[in-house]
């Protein structure tokens, strides 16, 4: 069963079987800041300087990992593992007319696809996720989810400034 992110007032939600797994909220009117609970644990996203071109990943107060922007338009997560140990994350945009995302490791390995799809009914982008046909643990599932969830703060983070932009 695929995963879809559904866009809703000021959140977005990681859903697998019609079940809401995880649940970011932003603060406010800004795409720069949300909180979500992954498990037990409070997740945090905040930027590190007005340029936003970097954020901080904080769970439970404690700086775990940064989601950077490049010029090329690439998303970059950079996130503590259980052993601490800095894993590398990328993900880049495919596509001019028809934009979706795929998701690579450090051994540019192909994860997942995110393929965005605009709502007028939330007037938003959700995304079904497309995971590349891989056996996974539950752990590395849920570290899966997790990494949608920041890619897609990420991907919407973007959004909201190039429309500014505009």
């Amino acid at each position: 069963m695929p995963y879809f992110i559904n866009k809703e007032k000021r959140s977005y939600s990681l859903i697998k079987d019609n079940e809401a797994l995880i649940e970011m909220k932003y603060h406010k009117w800004s795409y720069a800041k949300g909180d979500c609970y992954v498990g037990e644990k409070f997740v945090s996203i905040k930027p590190q300087n007005v340029w936003m071109r970097k954020l901080d990943i904080l769970k439970n107060n404690v700086d775990v990992g940064d989601i950077i922007f490049n010029w090329k338009g690439h998303i970059i997560i950079q996130i503590e593992d259980e052993n601490y140990k800095m894993q590398e994350y990328l993900m880049k945009p495919n596509g001019f007319w028809k934009r979706n995302y795929t998701v690579y490791n450090s051994n540019e390995k192909v994860l997942f696809h995110l393929h965005p799809k605009f709502s007028w009914k939330t007037f938003g982008t959700n995304f079904t996720v497309e995971i590349e046909e891989f056996t996974f643990n539950d752990k590395e599932l849920a570290f899966l989810e997790e990494l949608m969830v920041y890619m897609v703060f990420g991907i919407n983070l973007q959004m909201a400034q190039a429309g500014a932009a505009a």
